[in-house]
């Protein structure tokens, strides 16, 4: 095994991008999360950096202290961990940010929060189309997780789509900085508000109609924004940029990631007692990775319900879009 993947990074000239992993209080997930890298067989060639973010409240610090306490212990199987405790609160957002800033000897890396498992696979499939896509200016990240309904083929092991999955997601330092340029720029562009493009957007992908008029126009969540109007890069404006400059990502065929996050635990995603992960997002049973990227349509995202049919819930969606239009809601941000 160790002459195959000598093999494998001499033909490839492998770059093992660094994994980051911004956390807080939530120990289960954490254990899971870094037991499940360590399984992988280029665990052993990869650094992992951890940050762990000071409590911003009491009911935080019993889960902070069992992190601190399970860190000290020692994490092994990888090539170097380090560890960074912070000493006041970040914020989620800040706090990847500053890990970001530790590894600039890589132009790459790896991003996930500390509520994802992962294959035993995963680092190879990162690692290799990090490898080769690095040149494609069209791609911006490399997903852990497909993007939509399940795909079966018997001969392809990856794809690419103009969508976004934040479940453990690699890319580049060149190309992150010109998004983190541009967002502003692409997203709150006065054309892309207009009745057509959005038109040609809901019929691409109705939940990207939904994000721009409830999180940009209307402004319904602040985790979209920070506080001097500036737009953080949470999932949804990573989304909207990818999709707006004709970006793409690539997915896996096979699951390589899944999240735990619908425990309600975390900082966005919703309690959903409903879901399984284990039932819901089974992961790729391989232990190696070998890219064969095809064509495939991507899968039309599904306007989700919340409470209401369908049909109803996007005559809302249209109605707020029109009203923000209307009366200029939004356009302070406006570029």
């Amino acid at each position: 095994m160790k002459e195959s993947l000598t093999n494998v990074e001499r033909k490839r000239q492998m770059v093992y991008a660094p994994v980051i992993i911004p956390t807080c209080n939530r120990i289960e997930h954490l254990k899971k999360c870094i037991n499940s890298l360590a399984s992988n067989e280029f665990a052993k060639f990869t650094e992992i950096y951890i940050s762990v973010d000071f409590p911003p409240s009491e009911k935080y610090e019993k889960g902070y202290n069992e992190v601190i306490n399970y860190l000290k212990g020692g994490i092994g199987g990888f090539k170097e961990v380090f560890v960074y405790i912070q000493e006041k609160n970040l914020g989620p957002s800040e706090n990847a940010n500053f890990l970001a800033n530790q590894i600039k000897s890589y132009d790459r890396w790896i991003f996930t929060e500390d509520d994802n498992e992962f294959s035993s696979n995963f680092l190879e499939y990162m690692d290799i189309c990090l490898q080769e896509f690095e040149e494609d200016e069209s791609i911006l990240t490399v997903c852990g997780f497909p993007e939509g309904e399940k795909i079966t083929t018997s001969i392809g092991t990856a794809y690419k789509s103009s969508y976004f999955q934040p479940y453990g997601y690699g890319t580049w330092r060149r190309k992150w900085k010109q998004y983190e340029e541009e967002k502003e720029k692409v997203i709150l562009d006065k054309n892309k508000g207009k009745m057509k493009f959005q038109r040609e957007m809901y019929c691409k992908n109705p939940w990207l109609f939904r994000v721009y008029v409830n999180d940009i126009l209307y402004r319904r969540r602040n985790i979209f924004w920070n506080e001097d109007g500036k737009l953080k890069s949470v999932d949804g404006v990573i989304q909207l940029y990818i999709a707006y400059s004709n970006k793409y990502s690539i997915f896996p065929i096979k699951p390589k990631a899944r999240t735990w996050g619908n425990d309600g635990s975390g900082y966005t995603m919703e309690k959903n007692e409903e879901i399984d992960p284990l039932k819901e997002w089974i992961l790729d049973d391989d232990k190696r990775f070998e890219l064969n990227l095809i064509n495939c349509e991507s899968n039309r995202a599904k306007t989700p319900q919340r409470g209401l049919s369908a049909k109803k819930y996007n005559v809302k969606l249209w109605i707020k879009y029109i009203y923000c239009r209307m009366f200029k809601r939004g356009t302070k941000s406006w570029v």
